[in-house]
């Protein structure tokens, strides 16, 4: 597969602050929309002809977009480009090895403090620490916030609302597009 354009970030540039810059690659048939970036995110979407989306969103750690409190299965499924570093004086090695995740959201927060249980819930992909796998509680928001790892800023690159899933064609793109990300 041609992973022939490439999409570079640009809040640091916008901003003029000291950020990394950050990069993944794309085929054709996939279109950037125009991205919002002001002083406190910026936000991508990557869109296929059949309308399924990708997110690139970087947002101000104290911004979650979205209601609830999820429970999901979180597996490994490629690996990752992306390899954590410093921001500004802050090492972020820690981190770990990066991955290419699938997610499936298994429950719902209720009232009583319990998981209901949500059945065939999509499958959405991400670009997540590897410590992430297995099942994760208390995600919150949409899946731009519930499935973001903390960078300076909560930072994530995700499928949104895969509704009716994904073709096989798909599915290997949206991986190898993910995969792609890095710091540029």
């Amino acid at each position: 597969m041609e992973l022939g354009n490439t999409y570079t970030t640009r809040f640091q540039a916008v901003n003029k602050v000291t950020y990394p810059v950050f990069a993944f690659d794309y085929p054709s048939n996939w279109t950037i929309s125009d991205p919002e970036i002001d002083s406190f995110r910026e936000i991508v979407a990557l869109t296929n002809e059949r309308g399924v989306v990708i997110r690139h969103a970087q947002l101000d750690r104290g911004s979650v977009s979205g209601d609830g409190t999820w429970r999901m299965d979180i597996e490994k499924v490629a690996d990752s480009s992306f390899i954590p570093d410093y921001v500004q004086a802050t090492d972020l090695r820690g981190l770990g090895t990066f991955m290419v995740a699938s997610a499936v959201c298994t429950g719902s927060l209720s009232g009583d403090g319990s998981y209901a249980d949500i059945a065939n819930s999509p499958m959405n992909y991400a670009v997540l620490p590897e410590s992430r796998v297995g099942v994760a509680e208390g995600l919150r928001g949409d899946n731009s916030s519930a499935l973001s790892f903390n960078y300076a800023a909560s930072l994530s690159f995700a499928t949104v609302d895969v509704q009716g899933g994904l073709t096989p064609r798909e599915t290997r793109e949206v991986i190898a597009i993910l995969s792609s990300f890095r710091t540029a």
